[in-house]
């Protein structure tokens, strides 16, 4: 039945982007490909499901585009090879008999280092409906061996642009963007680095994905010879702290505000080198190459952990992921963060920044400034207000989705990691959840 759904969702896809009759061809095979193999695998995997029925604890988490998928219990791991058929195989391991395959199987550029664990999956994707076929689809092992090919293929078609991260060839680009002061950028899936260098040595704002570890120590070395003295993390997500651990093995201290050193910590096989080691409450500041380093946390926005750090002197302003640059955010729903926390915190940016600040966003940029965070104010507001009276209308996430309440917002903001339907989705959850309350 649901290798039937898989196919509908194709032929969707490929009537709404495929640009050539070839490419709906592709959609054609691989339909066939999926239905056939997973008739197949139920077949064969019928006595052994049932045994696995105890499964529990399977969870869902999306950061800035990338599905993380993780089983616990006597639950199943699931990996991801290659074929030739359309670049990826599922294989599973069910109870004690496990296949040779395994979570670090995965390809160079889709092993997920540092914080991220044995027994995580990172599925990279950007695509719509996430939330939604989770719901339909049901729990347990049968949602997961359904749900990541559903992924994989939907996303191959997706409206937005692909966000695979291939770090193989992902570069990192320098800009320069004041005396001493440099945005390190890897693409849009990745958070931004801001870098101070000067005699004093190098703080960093950020790590990105362990991966891009070497290739970021390259840009550095360009630049200074210096030591790695501080490691400012914005907020808890990947992209922007799963190279944390490798830079403080290079003697960075590494500095958060509470609740976002308290969620990471709470983590599964979180190495304890990859956690702060200075944590702040409200706000704290540090005189570090002639510059008077402001950090402070605002009222829950992205996260209840999120960080701005101000360099007061150059004017220079990186704001993580609290609304700036022109895309579609990811909202930490489950991490605190919330759409109107989101708002408060772009609003309170302007109060200490001013309109000659140059604010480096945790994506895109690599500098912004007042104009972009009013018109994602004026966005966050419109989209906002439509769903919440949605809600009170009584409509399901399914038809809030579906109204497309951002299309008249789409022109200019699909060149981030979150599709417009992805975000509609964690505006509703957000906001449905404050509304039972």
């Amino acid at each position: 039945m649901f290798a039937q759904r898989i196919g509908c969702c194709l032929v969707a896809a490929c009537a709404r982007g495929c640009a050539s009759s070839g490419m709906c061809e592709i959609v054609s095979k691989i339909s066939f490909r999926v239905r056939w193999r997973l008739n197949l695998w139920q077949r064969r995997t019928a006595p052994r499901r049932r045994a696995a029925r105890g499964i529990d604890n399977m969870s869902q988490r999306v950061h800035d585009g990338h599905l993380f998928s993780s089983a616990s219990g006597r639950g199943a791991i699931h990996c991801l090879g290659r074929t030739r058929s359309f670049g990826r195989r599922i294989c599973a391991d069910t109870g004690a008999r496990r296949r040779e395959h395994s979570v670090r199987a995965l390809s160079d550029e889709e092993q997920v280092s540092g914080r991220h664990h044995s027994d995580l999956v990172r599925l990279p994707v950007g695509i719509e409906d996430i939330d939604m076929m989770g719901h339909q689809l049901g729990d347990g092992l049968m949602r997961t061996m359904y749900l990541i090919p559903a992924l994989l293929l939907v996303g191959l078609f997706s409206s937005a642009p692909a966000q695979i991260v291939d770090f193989a060839a992902t570069p990192i680009q320098t800009v320069k963007i004041a005396d001493g002061l440099y945005v390190l950028m890897g693409g849009a899936a990745q958070g931004n680095i801001l870098m101070s260098a000067g005699s004093d040595g190098i703080f960093l704002v950020d790590s990105m994905y362990a991966p891009m570890h070497q290739k970021i120590m390259d840009a550095i070395g360009k630049i200074s010879n210096q030591p790695i003295r501080f490691l400012v993390n914005t907020h808890l997500h990947a992209d922007h702290t799963a190279g944390n651990e490798a830079m403080a093995k290079l003697g960075a201290i590494i500095i958060s505000q509470e609740n976002m050193r308290t969620r990471l910590a709470a983590q599964p096989n979180t190495a304890a080198a990859a956690l702060p080691v200075v944590t702040y409450t409200d706000h704290v500041t540090l005189h570090f190459n002639g510059e008077e380093i402001y950090i402070y946390h605002p009222a829950p926005a992205h996260t209840d952990g999120d960080s701005i750090i101000y360099f007061r002197h150059a004017n220079v302003m990186h704001v993580g992921d609290v609304p700036s640059s022109l895309r579609y955010p990811n909202i930490g729903v489950n991490d605190g963060g919330s759409v109107d926390g989101m708002i408060a915190a772009a609003r309170q940016v302007m109060t200490i920044a001013n309109e000659n600040t140059k604010i480096i966003p945790g994506h895109l940029g690599p500098v912004v400034g007042f104009r972009e965070i009013r018109e994602q104010l004026a966005m966050f507001t419109a989209v906002r207000d439509r769903v919440l009276s949605a809600i009170r209308a009584g409509k399901t996430m399914e038809q809030v989705v579906a109204s497309k309440p951002t299309a008249d917002f789409d022109s200019g903001r699909l060149g981030g990691a979150i599709t417009p339907d992805r975000f509609v989705t964690l505006v509703y959850t957000d906001l449905a959840r404050a509304a039972r309350q």
